[in-house]
């Protein structure tokens, strides 16, 4: 009996050995292991099918995708700041205005302060928020009402004062309030930090400072200091000179007063008038100390301020000016052709860039870009800014929401639109649906070398592109080796997921 045994166990030793050698020739042709029940965790049920080109019929659809890359678009700033509701957490529509991030272009500074408009139940609120690597997060609260006092240099009261919590009204107008015969004030603003306090008064410069307002805050108090009036000529021939702007910035040395005053309502008014007889007025400055006045005019490249020192109640100074003979003009368009107002465009010297800078004085963007003219469209959306003769110079095009654009206007030839295209956000890629309903399908792209991908029945296929930018897209359609239709789609604005349709058979 045992001798029995041993001789069945030696038989179903070496067919389980035999066994295993078949398996191991076979491995080479791809074929699986035998599954040996019991032999894992649990019963391995059958295999998924994958669909693999050549599992598909000879004539299955295929479509290739050729794309032609004709411009670069310039992605907008980050976001770096974000505005909120307290009561439910809300996020409040949010727009750097001035400061570290403000303006076009990513910053070339990371960190800083800004001044943010801020959308609010009905109205705008300015706001000094933080500027970090990560978005920042500015809490706005319910309604406080704030009261205070404002005095001279010697303590007495100063009556009509104009005091402003950095709040519009729906018709953009400022809530202000004047002070009493005894310098006093009572306004009501949403609280929260980086509340702008700002006293204006005749007579005496502008003066501004964040504070902080909650529920049982303390009184704010602004002691004033003297001002004055710096008129400003400008020394130019040729017309069109009242669509120039006055800014005034601040020079290496910066005394009490000029600190305190508020450099981003600049901001908020486009600089200063100028009439057509070349003369501009900038209001509300300290009586002494130094300043930089820079002119922008659409004909005129940006040039360095010209530093004025301020002397009492009215100084005068002359600035020059010089026009550009050539002139640059066309129109801006959205992808459906009608007309953008409001767009900025800039004629920049070749290598100039837009990233704004920043200032702890919280100055408008853009200042500091020298050699430059700068317009903005008309309700038609036409322009007409000077024209830069320096080989490679550029026409940028900028509008907040909207994908920038650099174009070397040499290469522009006789094109006077110009599309731009508002930014959709992601990568951008392009999101092809299927050529015909219930089958499957196969998609070829010329992208990153080359790529291939095998579809079921009704599923679109998504494919990266290299930038954010305009394409050229044709779209071949075969079923096997026989073309059965072809469709070109020219000037693809990508600025996130583009979705078109596949050729379908004829």
């Amino acid at each position: 009996m045992q001798r029995s045994s041993a001789t069945f166990l030696l038989a179903a030793a070496i067919l389980v050995g035999a066994a295993a050698i078949g398996w191991w020739l076979s491995a080479d042709d791809g074929l699986p292991p035998p599954a040996i029940e019991g032999s894992g965790p649990g019963t391995a049920g059958p295999a998924p099918r994958v669909d693999s080109p050549s599992s598909l019929p000879p004539d299955a659809l295929r479509v290739v995708v050729e794309v032609q890359a004709r411009e670069r678009y310039v992605p907008p700033p980050p976001q770096r700041a974000q505005a909120v509701r307290a009561s439910d957490g809300l996020e409040l529509p949010t727009q750097l205005l001035a400061g570290v991030g403000a303006g076009f272009d990513a910053p070339s500074k990371n960190a800083g302060i800004a001044a943010a408009l801020i959308d609010f139940e009905g109205v705008r609120l300015v706001r000094q928020v933080p500027v970090g690597e990560a978005v920042s997060r500015t809490v706005v609260g319910a309604r406080v009402a704030t009261r205070g006092r404002i005095q001279d240099g010697a303590q007495k009261a100063i009556a009509g004062a104009r005091v402003w919590l950095g709040e519009q009204d729906a018709e953009g107008q400022a809530r202000e309030v004047l002070t009493d015969e005894e310098g006093a004030f009572e306004l009501d603003t949403p609280s929260g930090e980086g509340v702008p306090f700002v006293v204006r008064a005749a007579g005496f410069a502008a003066a501004w400072r964040p504070v902080a307002v909650a529920p049982a805050g303390p009184d704010l108090q602004m002691i004033l200091q003297p001002g004055g009036v710096l008129e400003v000529q400008l020394a130019v021939m040729g017309t069109g000179l009242d669509q120039a702007r006055l800014f005034v910035v601040p020079t290496a040395n910066v005394t009490s007063e000029l600190s305190q005053f508020p450099f981003f309502l600049q901001a908020m008014t486009d600089g200063a008038a100028v009439d057509d007889n070349g003369r501009g007025r900038l209001v509300e400055l300290p009586a002494n100390g130094r300043v930089g006045v820079l002119v922008r005019h659409p004909m005129a490249p940006a040039t360095a301020a010209h530093e004025v020192a301020l002397a009492g109640k009215v100084t005068s100074a002359i600035v020059q000016l010089k026009l550009c003979e050539a002139k640059w003009s066309g129109q801006v368009v959205d992808p459906a052709g009608q007309p953008m107002a409001g767009v900025s465009v800039w004629s920049l010297p070749a290598r100039a860039s837009l990233a704004a800078v920043g200032s702890v004085r919280l100055l408008p963007p853009h200042l500091e870009v020298l050699g430059a003219c700068m317009s903005r469209t008309d309700e038609q959306g036409a322009f007409v800014l000077g024209g830069l003769s320096g080989e490679g110079s550029v026409l940028a095009l900028r509008a907040h929401g909207c994908a920038g654009r650099d174009l070397v206007w040499s290469a522009v030839g006789s094109q006077s639109r110009f599309v731009l295209a508002p930014w959709q956000g992601g990568e951008p890629s392009l999101r092809l649906l299927p050529p015909a309903a219930g089958a499957a399908w196969v998609a070829e792209a010329d992208l990153a070398g080359g790529i291939r991908a095998t579809l079921e029945k009704d599923q679109p296929w998504q494919v990266s592109l290299p930038h954010a930018g305009r394409f050229d897209v044709k779209l071949t359609l075969f079923s096997g080796t026989t073309q059965r239709a072809s469709k070109t789609f020219p000037d693809v604005h990508a600025t996130g997921v583009v979705e078109l349709q596949t050729p379908r058979p004829e």
